[in-house]
Parts: structure tokens; C-alpha cells; sequence
């Protein structure tokens, strides 16, 4: 055999190895895509899956709280899923309060709040999100449902003459917050609200959980939670809650924790506490260290204490819920002013 045959051979067999380790590798990042995409489909399937809006520490609306504070139930559709709300009306009402409730927390989650506000001359709503208590859905698909559940309700809103006419305050906490600071210029009725413990974006809190779980493969893995949420809620579901704050003249009054474990300091709302100045934006954050947690800021420091401590056993569910006066009276005379200042 020459030479030149022999380097042909040699060069056809260098080929073709080249070209076994480019289908190697082509194939294994097919297939980490695959797996990547279905991966970060599930995750919210096994964090968030249905609930029945309760935990442990929750009120539950009982016949002595049906006869003081009546409420009627109604159903709107939110992505596919048939959402059940509750109405407690009252007779001539300053307004309407939707409390939107976080990931997992159904309609019975602040009934304290619930009474408190209608006890201040309130109507009240409240409603179980997507995959929650009395509404459809296998889970909750994304942080962002809470924003679409919010989305939904106040477009069902509009076709209810009990509320279309009321000046509307939202009472928003953890993804709840964030989609209240979402809704904030798009929806006229929106007078005022109270977000608490929130996010700024869907992504920033995702990434920050996924790296204390799995550290550097979260990065890794984030451009395809992006694709994922992008999928499951569109272009705007990774939407930033200060730039709704931002561009909305509405008052807005934001409620931080420095001990939130659940949504730290670093992708909350709370942060831009310095560099977002306009009129009708307080920031708050509670003074004791027990009512800074992501769940005790509207407690009393006694409730907080428990709740925080709390290690097993029965539960004392009045004590567990029991409010912060100061808090109450700050919500409650923000939400009139907000309302007497739109008005104006």
C-alpha cells in the first residue's frame, strides 16, 4: 500500500471518529435539553402542588363568623380553571378590599384582616387561587399564577355590579404582593394597596431557591425555568413589580421584613426602598425582630413569638392570628386616605 493510500485511510478514520464524538456530542445536549425542559416543567408540579388553602395556623370561617360576617360565593375562569371567590358586602361600603392571598393560602387565610376591614365599613373579597381549596387546577403552575388569578378576578370585576362601582384597595402578600404591585396602572378601580413580603420578579426568587437546593447547576438550568414560565404564562410573566410601582401614580404602601427567609431582601420589593421615590409610596418594615419573618408582619409580637417558636402539638389558632393593632391601624388609614385622595 503507498504512502498516499495510507494517509487517506488514516485521514478517513480520524473523520470519522470526529465525526462519532460530534454525534455524541449533539446527542447528549439534545438530550439535556429534553431532559432540562421537562425538568423545569415539573418542578412546579412537585413544589406547588393542589392544596387545600389551609395550614396549621389558619382561622377557619365557622357559623359564629357566618352569622357576624355573611359572604357570598361566586365562580370566575383564571387560564382554563374555574376559581371560586367569596363576597362579604356590606351596605354602603368605603370600598372593596381583594386580599391576595400567596402560593398555596386559600380564601380563609386573613380572616382576621377579613373581619377587621369589614368591621371598618369595607366590603371584603377573597378567593381560592388556581389549584387551591374550592377553585380548579391540578397545582399551581409558577409563581406568575398568582399575578393571572389577580389578572382574572379583576377582569370578572368589571361584570359584577355589586363591585364595579366601588373604589377598589388590593391586600397583597408574598406572591400575592407581587401581583398587586403587577395589577397597579391597569386597572382604574385600583385606589390603593398594601403589598407585603413580595417578590420582584418570578425569576430572581426561582434562581434563589434553586441554588440554596442544587448551587451551581440552578444556573445551569435558569435559561430554561425562563423557557418554562415563558410557556406557561407568556411574555409578561417575568414582569417587575417596581417598574409597575414606578409607572402608577396609585398609593402603595410596602411592607418588608429584614428576617424573610422566603423572599430575602436581595429579590424583594422592600429593596428599592431608596431608589424608587415618588408621591404616594411609603415603605414599612416592623420594628421587632419576631414580626420580620416572611408570615408576621401584621402580628402581634406575642403572636409572632409563637408562630416562630411553635414546635409541634395542638395549636392555638386564635393566639397564632391574633393582630398587630399598629399594623391594623396603619393599613386601615392608608386605605382611607388612598381612597379620600383618589377621589379628590
Amino acid at each position: 500500500m503507498s504512502d498516499n493510500s495510507q494517509t487517506i485511510k488514516t485521514d478517513n478514520k480520524k473523520r470519522g471518529t470526529v465525526r462519532r464524538i460530534v454525534k455524541i456530542i449533539l446527542t447528549a445536549a439534545a438530550l439535556f435539553v429534553v431532559l432540562s425542559v421537562v425538568a423545569t416543567a415539573l418542578v412546579p408540579v412537585f413544589m406547588f402542588p393542589r392544596a387545600d388553602g389551609g395550614t396549621g395556623f389558619n382561622l377557619i370561617y365557622s357559623e359564629n363568623d357566618a352569622k357576624d360576617y355573611p359572604r357570598g360565593k361566586f365562580t370566575f375562569d383564571s387560564h382554563g380553571n374555574r376559581l371560586t371567590g367569596f363576597f362579604y358586602g356590606r351596605d354602603d361600603p368605603k370600598g372593596l378590599v381583594v386580599l391576595v392571598n400567596g402560593i398555596k393560602n386559600g380564601s380563609d387565610a386573613h380572616l382576621n384582616h377579613i373581619k377587621a376591614f369589614y368591621d371598618d365599613g369595607w366590603s371584603v373579597v377573597t378567593y381560592d387561587a388556581t389549584g387551591v381549596g374550592e377553585s380548579e387546577g391540578s397545582g399551581t403552575f409558577g409563581l406568575a399564577q398568582v399575578k393571572v388569578d389577580l389578572f382574572a378576578f379583576l377582569e370578572y370585576l368589571k361584570t359584577d355590579e355589586r363591585m364595579n362601582s366601588l373604589p377598589v384597595v388590593l391586600f397583597g402578600h408574598s406572591a400575592g404582593g407581587y401581583a398587586a404591585a403587577c395589577a397597579l396602572g391597569k386597572y382604574g378601580l385600583i385606589r390603593g394597596a398594601v403589598v407585603i413580603s413580595a417578590f420582584d420578579t418570578p425569576s430572581e426568587t426561582m434562581i434563589y431557591h434553586a441554588k440554596k437546593r442544587v448551587g451551581f447547576l440552578a444556573d445551569v438550568e435558569y435559561p430554561f425555568m425562563l423557557l418554562g414560565n415563558l410557556i406557561a404564562f407568556g411574555a409578561d410573566a417575568d414582569a417587575k413589580a417596581h417598574e409597575a410601582v414606578v409607572a402608577s401614580d396609585t398609593p402603595v404602601l410596602i411592607v418588608g421584613g429584614s428576617s424573610d427567609d422566603t423572599v430575602p431582601y436581595d429579590v424583594s420589593l422592600y429593596r428599592f426602598k431608596d431608589s424608587i421615590k415618588r408621591d404616594g409610596l411609603t415603605f414599612f418594615a416592623p420594628e421587632e425582630e419576631e414580626r420580620n419573618e416572611h408570615s408576621t408582619p401584621w402580628l402581634s409580637r406575642e403572636a409572632a413569638e409563637y408562630v416562630n417558636t411553635w414546635s409541634g402539638g395542638e395549636v392555638n389558632r386564635d393566639l397564632a392570628n391574633e393582630l398587630d393593632p399598629a399594623f391594623l391601624a396603619l393599613v386601615l388609614d392608608f386605605f382611607n386616605e388612598a381612597v379620600r385622595s383618589t377621589s379628590d
